[in-house]
């Protein structure tokens, strides 16, 4: 193999991992719809909910009560971002 067809291979598959990231990047900022959205972050407060009634049952001010009071912030925090993201599929009538 001389060095044009090494040089040509070389392009070609960093064209197709430029295209391959492109793809991958479209793929994962795809919008959710609307009813995803509430139902994964419905799932995750409440496990994190029952999660705050277990730990700060007993000391409010332990290390793992703290750590769960800070997750919830940030779950939330992502739910009010995804929310606001999502897309809506509403229809409307011709009428």
């Amino acid at each position: 193999m001389d060095t044009r067809e090494s040089n040509l291979a070389w392009w070609i598959a960093g064209i197709l991992l430029i295209l391959l990231i492109i793809v991958g990047y479209l793929w994962l900022s795809q919008k959710q719809s609307l009813p995803t959205v509430l139902q994964n972050g419905q799932t995750s407060i409440s496990a994190e909910r029952d999660q705050i009634a277990k730990d700060c049952n007993p000391d409010m001010k332990s290390a793992a009560c703290q750590q769960d009071l800070s997750d919830m912030q940030s779950i939330l925090a992502q739910f009010s971002t995804d929310v606001n993201n999502a897309s809506t599929s509403t229809t409307t009538s011709g009428y």
